[in-house]
């Protein structure tokens, strides 16, 4: 859904500028007979409009974008994931004990190596499970804290 969130992008974007280009005197643009082709654009420019803002709302909506709340970076040969609050503002850094990137499923952080493994986003461990690891951390962009928490 990516590539339809792009070419929705590309294709508005291509759009207004080739039907402001066309009708403006501008260099180049009066080179050729673009005149049936500034009234097309001009006369169907909400048709344009409305499919290319479609198909741009319609990648953005079903894409993993907006559901990107967990990374997970190495740091020091120790795998580390940082999980994004549903405020968008706070998050949280543990260290991940095992391979595989956890998942956030209802607030409940699982994680599925051998067995499956559930936390809550403090990091306590749910059904026995051990607690996580804090990592310091602070708010700070993540490539900053990656690069300059090293210790």
């Amino acid at each position: 859904m990516k590539k339809l969130f792009y070419i929705g992008l590309i294709g508005l974007l291509l759009f207004e500028i080739s039907n402001v280009y066309f009708i403006m005197p501008m260099p180049g643009s009066q080179q050729f007979n673009a005149l049936p082709l500034a009234y097309f654009l001009y006369s169907f420019r909400w048709l344009f409009r409305v499919a290319f803002a479609f198909a741009l709302a319609l990648g953005l909506l079903r894409s993993e974008w907006k559901n990107k709340r967990i990374v997970q970076v190495q740091m020091n040969q120790s795998n580390v994931f940082v999980v994004l609050l549903s405020d968008s503002k706070s998050f949280f850094a543990y260290e991940n004990p095992f391979s595989a990137v956890p998942k956030l499923i209802n607030n409940t952080l699982v994680i599925d190596a051998d067995k499956t493994y559930t936390y809550q986003l403090n990091g306590h461990g749910i059904n026995g499970a051990q607690n996580l690891m804090p990592v310091k951390a602070y708010q700070e962009f993540l490539h900053s804290w990656k690069h300059f928490s090293q210790e």
